[in-house]
This record gives C-alpha cells, sequence and structure tokens, in this order.
C-alpha cells in the first residue's frame, strides 16, 4: 500500500506525541528535583536575593501551557482507555 499524506501525518503526530510524552516525563522529573532542592537549600544556594522576597522555586507551577497540557492529558487518556483514579501516582 502507497503512503498517503493521511498516513505521513498520523506517523508524524504518533512520533511527535512520543517526544512530549519523553520530554514532560523528564520535566516531571526534572521539577521533582528542583523542589526537593528547593527545600533544603539556602536562597543564597538558590541563586535569590534574600531581600528581593523571592521564595523558593517550584511553586508557581510547571509553565506549561493549558492547551499543551490538556492535550497531553487526552492522550494518556486515550491511551490507558479508561478514566484513571484519583489517587493515581507515577
Amino acid at each position: 500500500m502507497a503512503e498517503t499524506p493521511i498516513n505521513r501525518a498520523i506517523r508524524k503526530r504518533t512520533e511527535l506525541q512520543g517526544v512530549i510524552r519523553d520530554a514532560m516525563h523528564e520535566l516531571g522529573e526534572i521539577n521533582k528535583f528542583i523542589h526537593m532542592y528547593s527545600q533544603y537549600a539556602s536562597p543564597e544556594e538558590l541563586g535569590l536575593k534574600v531581600d528581593a522576597g523571592e521564595g523558593p522555586l517550584g511553586r508557581a507551577g510547571s509553565g506549561m501551557a493549558q492547551p499543551v497540557f490538556e492535550e497531553l492529558v487526552s492522550m494518556i487518556l486515550r491511551e490507558i482507555g479508561r478514566p484513571m483514579p484519583v489517587s493515581y501516582t507515577h
């Protein structure tokens, strides 16, 4: 069967979803590290100015755009094939 534009598009979408999934996993691990590190580091170690009133890192979220987050959640739910329990942790 000859490859069609739709087949190429579907294949590319699948590739990109894998890249996004891997990147999201890596971002999650990095965020865990930053959060844990910021709990034990001094403001100076974090590169924060003590008099600036800045808090520890990791409190403002991961910086992911809402549409990207929603697409990622949709993709995960499609792969699992059912809603995930509230107590789900990865």
